[in-house]
């Protein structure tokens, strides 16, 4: 979920195939999209109350990323691009974690709660996905 508004992201995939680096691509495609929208195409309200993504390796198609206005239909476009913006930061940043666990480890001591859950599921078998839905879940307050 995202900001006041309630846009709401999902993923669905293998978790054993799929990765938070392929989940930070497709939202950073779906930034471009929503973006091009708002700056290119000028729309001011996006038409749909949902964008899906396909993440695929080759032709295969290992799963996709939901983005979805549950409560109104007809959200303004800027708002889609604050949300995917929000959510491939939050993905970027399980990136980070990913890179660097011993100074997110420090961070989480000091925060508490939540993120050392985050980090917890990033050290089990094929947790990004779940580390980085957490993290969805801590960044929307939900």
């Amino acid at each position: 979920m995202s900001d006041q508004k309630r846009v709401w992201i999902e993923v669905q995939a293998d978790p054993v195939a799929v990765g938070v680096g392929d989940v930070a691509v497709g939202l950073a495609e779906m930034l471009r999209h929503f973006k091009e929208q708002r700056d290119v195409r000028r729309v001011e309200t996006y038409p749909r109350s949902s964008h899906f993504l396909s993440i695929v390796d080759g032709k295969k198609t290992l799963g996709g990323i939901q983005l979805s206005s549950r409560d109104n239909p007809r959200l303004a476009t800027a708002l889609w691009v604050d949300a995917a913006s929000t959510a491939y930061a939050t993905a970027n940043t399980v990136e980070q974690m990913i890179e660097n666990p011993t100074a997110w480890s420090a961070t989480a001591v000091e925060e508490g709660g939540a993120l050392g859950a985050v980090l917890r599921l990033l050290q089990e078998p094929n947790g990004q996905l779940r580390a980085v839905e957490a993290m969805f879940r801590r960044e929307s307050g939900g």
